[in-house]
């Protein structure tokens, strides 16, 4: 109706502005509903062997259009183990999360690297709770701002943003972490204000039975 307005001549100026602003409230509204209720929604978790290198490479011309033309993104695969157990749609949304927080966090310019890699947990050197063996790491570095100590224990709650008002509603990085959750891996959060931020998702490296089942499945044929 707004657009039916706006195309008519007899619309002065100042009301043509001002039906700009209602269309991008509108607009701003309704990419605020879709994720609420993205979030609330029981999503059906459908985990299958992912080569996380290939998801990263397919995602990499939506996630440049989302960082903008002033902020370049690149993507390096050091891994040599690139398989995962997890949910494609769920890991999809989650990298879309934190490539649009860095590009918020380089504002008008900057430069945000992926590199998918891996890392092996001993229960020897390391003292948090994941389970010990191999990973498969998702880093996605910005040289943005970086993030205050006071704000890094809360990253992750839902509905938490430092963004101004109508520009984040505090759920992309909540998503993140339930992804991450989901498929049983962890999150590493590295950076000091002024020197960026990178985030690093773990997830665990697919057993032969998942790898099994990925190559039948290139093949055509049932899994033996």
């Amino acid at each position: 109706a707004i657009e039916m307005v706006q195309t008519r001549a007899s619309v002065i100026g100042q009301d043509k502005q001002l039906l700009g602003m209602a269309q991008s409230a509108l607009q701003k509204g309704s990419i605020m509903a879709q994720r609420l209720l993205g979030f609330a929604r029981h999503h059906p978790y459908a985990p299958e062997c992912i080569d996380l290198g290939d998801l990263a490479e397919r995602l990499m011309p939506l996630l440049q259009q989302a960082a903008g033309s002033t902020v370049a993104v690149e993507l390096h695969q050091e891994a040599s183990q690139r398989f995962v157990l997890a949910d494609a749609h769920s890991l999809e949304r989650a990298l879309l999360n934190l490539v649009i927080n860095a590009r918020d966090a380089c504002a008008e310019s900057g430069h945000i690297r992926i590199t998918l890699g891996n890392q092996t947990t001993s229960d020897a050197t390391d003292a948090d709770d994941r389970a010990a063996g191999e990973y498969v790491t998702l880093a996605v570095q910005d040289n943005g701002k970086g993030i205050a100590p006071d704000v890094r224990d809360r990253l992750f709650d839902a509905y938490f943003t430092t963004k101004p008002v109508g520009k984040g509603t505090g759920l992309g990085l909540a998503q993140v972490d339930g992804a991450v959750r989901q498929a049983g891996g962890f999150i590493d959060v590295e950076s000091e204000p002024g020197h960026g931020a990178c985030f690093i998702l773990g997830f665990p490296a697919a057993d032969a039975q998942c790898l099994a089942a990925d190559a039948a499945n290139k093949r055509g044929q049932p899994p033996g």
